[in-house]
């Protein structure tokens, strides 16, 4: 029974400690590599773009819901950027954003308010995004009575 343990140290394999090295070397690898995409908002799709905000629209949706309490998301166009409780997200300069609400939820300096209730609805809202000279449009959907984003693709 002792030559069987002595055997088994024997074998060949990678030690917890070489194991950790490795991940060390692929994390901070995949971490360089995931940055020189991720942090580049000026070269980024108006799909691209719409996707992201209609996933930070719906995490403040949600915190609405969660927490009982009205939650406004301010589109400021004429600095660029677009804030909620939970997250800022800036506009590229290579997008044009068309944002449609309704009259009383246009502040008198000219940003858009679009608000989450706690039950779940919303004011309703289009946010639409396209690249000068382009056919192609992506637009992102508040349902005023679900509070639901949608997004979709538009030929102009």
């Amino acid at each position: 029974m002792h030559a069987r343990l002595l055997s088994a140290a024997n074998e060949d394999g990678f030690t917890l400690l070489e194991m950790l090295i490795v991940l060390v070397i692929l994390s901070m690898t995949f971490s360089v590599a995931s940055a020189r995409f991720v942090n580049r908002p000026d070269h980024v799709s108006p799909a691209q773009f719409i996707e992201g905000l209609a996933t930070s629209l719906a995490a403040e949706r949600n915190l609405a819901l969660s927490i009982g309490e009205i939650k406004d998301v301010i589109i400021n166009l004429e600095n660029r950027k677009i804030a909620g409780a939970t997250f800022t997200i800036p506009i590229p300069d290579q997008l044009n954003v068309k944002l449609t609400i309704g009259r009383e939820l246009l502040t008198e300096d000219k940003k858009g308010i679009v608000r989450f209730f706690p039950d779940g609805s919303s004011v309703g809202a289009e946010i639409k995004a396209s690249v000068p000279g382009s056919t192609l449009s992506s637009l992102a959907k508040v349902n005023w009575l679900t509070g639901i984003i949608t997004t979709e693709e538009q030929v102009n």
